[in-house]
């Protein structure tokens, strides 16, 4: 009896020490600023079945802006989101079905949750590259936007980004982002372009110019 109740004591203290170990400390936090070059075909006007490439090449190594530091991404799968709006007479969200995409380097994917979520991956784990086209099947005015994957955030409350080797709690947002053509992201265009939200809402949704609009978005035209 003693014999067993000694081998439950040792199991138990193992498994306390374990989840000790493999914890994060509550009273430490690091905040990351990586910066991913974007690159969009700089044009303010496109035509119907034109393509509009968004292109990415990191390399494994990236620097931290604040720390200074550089942090190993080798091994580390890193992916992004696409989000589009159609902003003009007719104001739609979610407006990336107005396009055809054609993945040329990396790889596109669709999520199905409560969204459709499209997700734009790199050729390979350790090659990080992709060059993705958007092709735009209908004329208007278009915000786009590329920025990590939701999954980044969900590691984030679930202290599992496992970017440093360290104890403290990991943090990606709000310094970590895509920047888009070294801050040029053609978004005077749908500066102050306001639409309804529907036709039976009088709320207004319009378009300001913003320091954001450099993390990822790009904007841009299309005409027949």
């Amino acid at each position: 009896m003693l014999f067993m109740m000694y081998k439950i004591y040792t199991l138990l203290l193992s498994l306390f020490l374990a989840a000790a170990c493999g914890s994060k400390d509550p009273g430490c936090s690091i905040k990351y600023g990586f910066e991913f070059p974007l690159s969009v075909t700089p044009n303010d006007v496109f035509s119907v079945g034109d393509t509009i490439w968004y292109e990415m090449d990191l390399p494994n190594q990236l620097l931290d802006k604040n720390s200074g530091n550089y942090f190993d991404f080798t091994n580390y799968e890193l992916f992004f989101d696409l989000s589009t709006s159609k902003i003009d007479t007719d104001v739609v969200y979610g407006a990336t079905h107005l396009f055809e995409i054609y993945a040329e380097v990396g790889k596109v994917t669709k999520e199905v949750s409560s969204f459709v979520y499209t997700h734009f991956h790199f050729k390979s784990i350790n090659e990080k590259q992709f060059k993705i086209g958007l092709i735009p099947k209908k004329k208007g005015c278009y915000d786009s936007s590329i920025r990590l994957a939701n999954i980044f955030i969900d590691k984030e409350k679930n202290k599992d980004l496992n970017i440093g080797n360290t104890d403290c709690w990991e943090y990606l947002w709000p310094d970590t982002y895509a920047f888009t053509n070294n801050g040029q992201s053609n978004h005077y265009i749908v500066d102050g372009v306001c639409q309804y939200y529907s036709a039976s809402d009088s709320r207004l949704a319009c378009s300001v110019d913003s320091v954001h609009f450099t993390k990822g978005a790009y904007a841009f035209c299309v005409k027949d």
